[in-house]
């Protein structure tokens, strides 16, 4: 993670992953780990998404990522159900 870009704001713990969002990380980040704390992989925002990663939760292969700042500061929950595919591998 970046300095300065609160990692940790957000975790969240499920089947021996978890999750850690990185808010002020750009636009936001959150991150999922391994049980061995392994970074596994790093999901950023799509256009639009701002606040990414002030919440997170992680149920078997779903990922929920808050994006308080989306739609005029309304905020969204931003429901990733195929995180292999939609996060990018390694550290960047």
């Amino acid at each position: 993670p970046q300095d300065n870009a609160r990692f940790g704001a957000a975790v969240a713990a499920s089947d021996g992953a978890f999750a850690v969002g990185a808010p002020e990380e750009g636009d936001g980040a959150a991150y999922r780990f391994t049980g061995e704390l392994a970074q596994r992989s790093r999901l950023v925002p799509r256009a639009g998404e701002t606040g990414y990663g002030l919440a997170v939760a992680l149920s078997g292969d779903r990922f929920v990522v808050g994006a308080a700042d989306t739609n005029n500061q309304a905020g969204a929950a931003v429901l990733e159900s195929d995180p292999e595919k939609l996060f990018q591998s390694g550290y960047e």
